[in-house]
Protein backbone atom coordinates (compact mmCIF):
# COMPACT_ATOMS: atom_id res chain seq x y z
CA UNK A 1 0.00 0.00 0.00
CA UNK A 2 1.27 3.28 -0.81
CA UNK A 3 1.81 5.52 2.03
CA UNK A 4 -0.44 8.24 2.25
CA UNK A 5 0.78 11.96 2.90
CA UNK A 6 -1.18 14.76 4.26
CA UNK A 7 0.19 17.92 3.54
CA UNK A 8 -2.94 20.57 3.69
CA UNK A 9 -2.17 24.22 2.99
CA UNK A 10 -2.58 26.90 5.59
CA UNK A 11 -2.55 30.42 5.85
CA UNK A 12 0.04 30.47 8.32
CA UNK A 13 3.25 31.08 7.41
CA UNK A 14 5.26 29.36 10.23
CA UNK A 15 5.27 25.30 10.41
CA UNK A 16 5.14 22.74 13.26
CA UNK A 17 7.07 19.77 13.20
CA UNK A 18 5.83 16.44 14.76
CA UNK A 19 8.26 13.68 14.94
CA UNK A 20 6.85 9.90 16.02
CA UNK A 21 8.27 8.64 18.58
CA UNK A 22 9.99 11.72 19.45
CA UNK A 23 7.40 14.04 20.27
CA UNK A 24 4.05 14.21 21.62
CA UNK A 25 0.80 15.82 21.16
CA UNK A 26 -1.68 16.23 24.28
CA UNK A 27 -4.13 18.69 25.11
CA UNK A 28 -3.58 21.39 27.98
CA UNK A 29 -5.78 20.97 30.91
CA UNK A 30 -4.96 24.60 32.15
CA UNK A 31 -6.47 27.98 32.29
CA UNK A 32 -6.51 29.19 28.69
CA UNK A 33 -8.48 32.46 29.17
CA UNK A 34 -5.23 34.27 28.46
CA UNK A 35 -4.93 33.05 25.10
CA UNK A 36 -8.68 33.80 23.95
CA UNK A 37 -7.99 37.16 22.66
CA UNK A 38 -6.03 35.37 20.10
CA UNK A 39 -9.12 34.24 18.72
CA UNK A 40 -9.51 37.94 17.39
CA UNK A 41 -6.05 38.42 15.73
CA UNK A 42 -5.97 38.02 11.67
CA UNK A 43 -3.80 34.98 11.22
CA UNK A 44 -2.32 37.03 8.30
CA UNK A 45 -1.74 40.17 6.94
CA UNK A 46 -3.95 41.15 4.19
CA UNK A 47 -2.61 40.61 0.67
CA UNK A 48 -1.60 43.29 -1.62
CA UNK A 49 -1.82 42.67 -4.99
CA UNK A 50 -1.41 38.87 -5.45
CA UNK A 51 -2.57 37.32 -8.67
CA UNK A 52 -3.57 33.91 -7.51
CA UNK A 53 -6.76 31.96 -6.90
CA UNK A 54 -7.22 33.21 -2.98
CA UNK A 55 -7.98 36.32 -1.52
CA UNK A 56 -7.92 38.43 1.86
CA UNK A 57 -11.37 40.37 2.61
CA UNK A 58 -12.21 42.36 5.21
CA UNK A 59 -15.76 42.77 5.17
CA UNK A 60 -19.08 43.27 6.96
CA UNK A 61 -22.25 40.84 6.22
CA UNK A 62 -24.92 41.98 4.87
CA UNK A 63 -27.21 39.08 5.29
CA UNK A 64 -26.74 35.18 6.62
CA UNK A 65 -28.76 32.74 4.05
CA UNK A 66 -30.33 29.85 5.51
CA UNK A 67 -28.51 26.08 5.43
CA UNK A 68 -28.99 24.30 2.37
CA UNK A 69 -28.57 20.83 0.90
CA UNK A 70 -26.90 20.49 -2.17
CA UNK A 71 -25.77 17.29 -4.20
CA UNK A 72 -22.38 17.12 -5.41
CA UNK A 73 -21.62 15.66 -8.82
CA UNK A 74 -20.58 12.87 -7.22
CA UNK A 75 -23.92 12.73 -5.82
CA UNK A 76 -22.86 12.85 -2.25
CA UNK A 77 -24.97 15.56 -0.42
CA UNK A 78 -23.45 18.18 1.67
CA UNK A 79 -24.62 21.46 3.44
CA UNK A 80 -23.74 24.85 2.20
CA UNK A 81 -24.50 28.43 4.08
CA UNK A 82 -24.18 31.15 1.64
CA UNK A 83 -23.40 34.60 3.48
CA UNK A 84 -24.05 38.23 1.31
CA UNK A 85 -20.91 40.73 2.04
CA UNK A 86 -20.37 44.22 1.83
CA UNK A 87 -17.29 47.13 1.96
CA UNK A 88 -16.98 50.65 2.02
CA UNK A 89 -15.96 50.18 -1.66
CA UNK A 90 -18.69 49.29 -3.76
CA UNK A 91 -22.73 49.11 -2.97
CA UNK A 92 -22.44 45.55 -4.77
CA UNK A 93 -22.73 43.07 -2.40
CA UNK A 94 -21.11 39.71 -2.92
CA UNK A 95 -21.53 36.00 -1.62
CA UNK A 96 -19.71 33.81 -0.24
CA UNK A 97 -20.54 29.85 0.18
CA UNK A 98 -19.69 28.22 3.55
CA UNK A 99 -19.14 24.60 3.38
CA UNK A 100 -16.88 23.79 6.68
CA UNK A 101 -20.12 23.02 8.98
CA UNK A 102 -17.70 24.90 12.10
CA UNK A 103 -18.14 27.88 10.04
CA UNK A 104 -21.85 27.72 9.15
CA UNK A 105 -23.19 26.98 12.72
CA UNK A 106 -20.99 30.09 13.50
CA UNK A 107 -22.84 32.06 10.84
CA UNK A 108 -25.62 31.50 13.42
CA UNK A 109 -24.57 34.30 15.39
CA UNK A 110 -23.62 36.88 12.63
CA UNK A 111 -25.36 40.18 13.13
CA UNK A 112 -25.80 41.96 9.71
CA UNK A 113 -24.45 45.64 8.92
CA UNK A 114 -22.53 44.59 12.81
CA UNK A 115 -20.63 41.80 11.99
CA UNK A 116 -16.99 42.68 10.74
CA UNK A 117 -15.64 39.66 9.14
CA UNK A 118 -11.53 39.10 8.49
CA UNK A 119 -11.39 35.98 5.86
CA UNK A 120 -7.50 34.63 5.13
CA UNK A 121 -7.70 32.44 1.46
CA UNK A 122 -10.94 32.97 0.35
CA UNK A 123 -10.69 30.63 -2.69
CA UNK A 124 -12.04 32.34 -5.99
CA UNK A 125 -14.27 30.34 -8.52
CA UNK A 126 -15.75 31.36 -11.41
CA UNK A 127 -19.49 30.46 -12.38
CA UNK A 128 -21.04 31.32 -15.81
CA UNK A 129 -18.29 33.59 -16.05
CA UNK A 130 -18.80 35.24 -12.90
CA UNK A 131 -17.08 35.50 -9.85
CA UNK A 132 -17.82 33.93 -6.82
CA UNK A 133 -16.14 33.05 -3.55
CA UNK A 134 -15.77 29.83 -1.34
CA UNK A 135 -14.28 29.14 2.04
CA UNK A 136 -12.33 25.50 2.08
CA UNK A 137 -9.95 24.09 4.19
CA UNK A 138 -7.12 26.72 4.39
CA UNK A 139 -9.87 29.69 4.79
CA UNK A 140 -9.35 31.11 8.17
CA UNK A 141 -12.70 33.54 9.17
CA UNK A 142 -11.99 35.87 12.37
CA UNK A 143 -15.15 37.35 13.26
CA UNK A 144 -15.08 41.04 15.07
CA UNK A 145 -11.36 41.62 14.24
CA UNK A 146 -9.17 44.01 16.53
CA UNK A 147 -7.67 45.97 13.90
CA UNK A 148 -7.97 49.86 13.37
CA UNK A 149 -9.51 48.63 9.56
CA UNK A 150 -12.10 47.00 10.86
CA UNK A 151 -13.62 49.00 13.18
CA UNK A 152 -13.34 52.11 10.65
CA UNK A 153 -15.60 49.47 8.53
CA UNK A 154 -17.80 48.74 11.74
CA UNK A 155 -18.31 52.14 12.12
CA UNK A 156 -19.52 52.71 8.03
CA UNK A 157 -21.84 50.29 8.58
CA UNK A 158 -23.34 51.67 10.94
CA UNK A 159 -23.36 55.63 10.14
CA UNK A 160 -24.76 54.22 6.34
CA UNK A 161 -27.13 51.88 8.67
CA UNK A 162 -28.47 55.56 10.43
CA UNK A 163 -28.44 57.15 7.74
CA UNK A 164 -30.72 55.04 5.39
CA UNK A 165 -32.77 52.54 6.03
CA UNK A 166 -31.17 49.54 4.48
CA UNK A 167 -34.00 47.53 3.67
CA UNK A 168 -36.11 50.04 2.48
CA UNK A 169 -33.80 51.44 -0.18
CA UNK A 170 -33.41 47.62 -1.20
CA UNK A 171 -37.04 47.33 -1.31
CA UNK A 172 -37.03 50.41 -3.88
CA UNK A 173 -34.67 48.89 -5.78
CA UNK A 174 -36.92 45.70 -6.28
CA UNK A 175 -39.30 48.70 -7.37
CA UNK A 176 -36.99 50.56 -9.64
CA UNK A 177 -36.72 47.21 -11.46
CA UNK A 178 -40.27 46.15 -12.38
CA UNK A 179 -40.88 50.07 -13.19
CA UNK A 180 -38.03 49.95 -15.51
CA UNK A 181 -35.61 51.92 -13.88
CA UNK A 182 -33.02 48.85 -13.33
CA UNK A 183 -30.45 49.02 -10.12
CA UNK A 184 -29.91 53.05 -10.93
CA UNK A 185 -32.08 53.69 -7.72
CA UNK A 186 -29.66 52.09 -5.36
CA UNK A 187 -26.58 53.30 -7.27
CA UNK A 188 -28.02 56.97 -7.25
CA UNK A 189 -28.05 56.52 -3.73
CA UNK A 190 -24.39 55.42 -3.01
CA UNK A 191 -22.66 57.34 -6.39
CA UNK A 192 -22.78 60.99 -4.90
CA UNK A 193 -20.22 60.23 -2.06
CA UNK A 194 -17.50 58.44 -4.15
CA UNK A 195 -18.04 58.90 -7.86
CA UNK A 196 -14.76 59.53 -9.64
CA UNK A 197 -14.34 62.31 -12.72
CA UNK A 198 -13.53 60.61 -15.63
CA UNK A 199 -13.50 60.58 -19.25
CA UNK A 200 -15.22 58.94 -22.15
CA UNK A 201 -12.16 56.92 -22.80
CA UNK A 202 -11.47 55.96 -19.08
CA UNK A 203 -15.27 54.47 -18.22
CA UNK A 204 -14.63 52.49 -21.55
CA UNK A 205 -11.89 50.81 -20.24
CA UNK A 206 -12.81 50.38 -16.64
CA UNK A 207 -16.24 48.98 -18.22
CA UNK A 208 -14.10 46.11 -20.36
CA UNK A 209 -12.43 45.46 -16.83
CA UNK A 210 -15.89 44.32 -15.60
CA UNK A 211 -15.78 45.85 -12.28
CA UNK A 212 -18.69 47.81 -10.83
CA UNK A 213 -17.89 51.48 -10.41
CA UNK A 214 -19.44 54.96 -10.62
CA UNK A 215 -18.19 57.63 -12.33
CA UNK A 216 -18.91 61.66 -13.13
CA UNK A 217 -18.51 62.12 -16.89
CA UNK A 218 -18.17 65.97 -18.50
CA UNK A 219 -19.20 64.94 -22.04
CA UNK A 220 -21.72 66.03 -24.98
CA UNK A 221 -24.57 64.26 -25.33
CA UNK A 222 -24.71 62.47 -29.08
CA UNK A 223 -27.91 60.74 -29.57
CA UNK A 224 -31.01 60.93 -27.34
CA UNK A 225 -34.39 59.91 -29.77
CA UNK A 226 -37.22 60.91 -27.73
CA UNK A 227 -39.68 58.56 -30.14
CA UNK A 228 -38.12 55.15 -28.77
CA UNK A 229 -40.68 56.02 -25.71
CA UNK A 230 -43.27 54.54 -28.09
CA UNK A 231 -41.25 51.24 -28.41
CA UNK A 232 -40.44 51.16 -24.63
CA UNK A 233 -43.50 51.49 -23.14
CA UNK A 234 -44.76 48.22 -24.51
CA UNK A 235 -41.70 46.62 -22.84
CA UNK A 236 -40.64 46.05 -19.08
CA UNK A 237 -37.55 47.39 -19.28
CA UNK A 238 -38.87 50.64 -20.09
CA UNK A 239 -34.92 52.53 -21.11
CA UNK A 240 -33.41 54.49 -23.93
CA UNK A 241 -30.32 54.51 -25.89
CA UNK A 242 -27.91 57.37 -26.03
CA UNK A 243 -24.67 58.22 -26.70
CA UNK A 244 -22.14 60.75 -24.84
CA UNK A 245 -18.84 61.54 -26.62
CA UNK A 246 -15.72 63.62 -25.32
CA UNK A 247 -12.46 64.32 -27.05
CA UNK A 248 -11.25 60.60 -25.79
CA UNK A 249 -13.62 58.93 -27.83
CA UNK A 250 -17.97 57.68 -27.98
CA UNK A 251 -19.76 55.51 -25.24
CA UNK A 252 -23.33 54.26 -25.40
CA UNK A 253 -25.48 53.57 -21.91
CA UNK A 254 -28.86 53.19 -21.27
CA UNK A 255 -31.33 56.25 -19.55
CA UNK A 256 -34.02 54.96 -17.35
CA UNK A 257 -37.42 56.85 -18.26
CA UNK A 258 -37.79 57.42 -14.56
CA UNK A 259 -34.34 59.74 -14.60
CA UNK A 260 -35.79 60.82 -18.29
CA UNK A 261 -38.93 62.40 -16.10
CA UNK A 262 -36.03 64.05 -13.86
CA UNK A 263 -34.39 65.49 -16.45
CA UNK A 264 -37.09 67.40 -18.17
CA UNK A 265 -39.79 67.58 -15.53
CA UNK A 266 -42.56 66.17 -17.57
CA UNK A 267 -44.04 62.69 -16.26
CA UNK A 268 -43.71 59.56 -18.86
CA UNK A 269 -47.58 59.89 -19.50
CA UNK A 270 -46.99 63.03 -20.99
CA UNK A 271 -43.94 62.27 -22.66
CA UNK A 272 -45.96 60.01 -24.51
CA UNK A 273 -48.82 61.94 -25.26
CA UNK A 274 -46.37 64.50 -27.13
CA UNK A 275 -46.17 63.87 -30.65
CA UNK A 276 -43.26 63.93 -32.19
CA UNK A 277 -42.17 67.77 -33.05
CA UNK A 278 -43.01 68.59 -29.37
CA UNK A 279 -40.91 65.57 -28.94
CA UNK A 280 -38.26 66.92 -31.07
CA UNK A 281 -38.22 70.54 -29.31
CA UNK A 282 -37.73 68.94 -26.11
CA UNK A 283 -34.68 67.24 -26.76
CA UNK A 284 -32.75 69.94 -28.93
CA UNK A 285 -32.60 71.43 -25.13
CA UNK A 286 -30.07 68.93 -24.44
CA UNK A 287 -29.33 67.57 -27.48
CA UNK A 288 -25.45 68.43 -28.89
CA UNK A 289 -24.97 70.06 -25.23
CA UNK A 290 -22.23 69.58 -23.09
CA UNK A 291 -23.74 67.75 -19.93
CA UNK A 292 -22.32 66.61 -16.47
CA UNK A 293 -23.42 63.29 -16.17
CA UNK A 294 -23.45 60.77 -13.40
CA UNK A 295 -23.03 56.91 -14.67
CA UNK A 296 -23.05 53.48 -13.07
CA UNK A 297 -21.66 50.17 -13.78
CA UNK A 298 -23.01 47.13 -12.21
CA UNK A 299 -22.23 43.48 -12.97
CA UNK A 300 -25.70 42.91 -13.52
CA UNK A 301 -27.27 46.28 -14.94
CA UNK A 302 -24.65 46.77 -17.09
CA UNK A 303 -23.94 51.05 -17.79
CA UNK A 304 -26.60 52.99 -16.30
CA UNK A 305 -27.46 57.19 -16.60
CA UNK A 306 -28.05 57.76 -12.90
CA UNK A 307 -28.13 61.57 -13.85
CA UNK A 308 -28.41 64.05 -16.54
CA UNK A 309 -28.26 67.59 -16.64
CA UNK A 310 -26.78 70.76 -19.05
CA UNK A 311 -23.16 71.51 -17.94
CA UNK A 312 -23.14 74.89 -16.20
CA UNK A 313 -19.80 77.45 -15.94
CA UNK A 314 -19.28 75.72 -12.41
CA UNK A 315 -18.90 72.62 -14.08
CA UNK A 316 -15.46 72.94 -16.11
CA UNK A 317 -14.22 70.71 -18.72
CA UNK A 318 -11.91 68.68 -16.53
CA UNK A 319 -8.04 67.85 -17.60
CA UNK A 320 -7.37 64.05 -17.99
Amino acid sequence: MKEFSLAMSVSSPFILSVNEGQSEISLYSGDTTSYLPLLYIPTKPPAEGEQNLYVDLLVVVKSVKPVKTIKTKSGTEMLVRSIEVIDNTTPVSFVIDIFDLNDIQRAEKWIPLNSVLFIADARVCWRRRLPSLQLNARSVVTHQPHTGDAEALRLYAHSQAERRNFQCALRIKVYYVHQGGGEAAAWTEWSGECATTASVSQVRDRLAAGMPFCASLHALLSHLNLDELDRVSAVESQELHVRFSDHTGELSARLPVKTLEQIFGYPNGQLLSMNSEERSALRWRILLEQCHVRLAVSPTAGLLVLSLRKATPADPIPLY
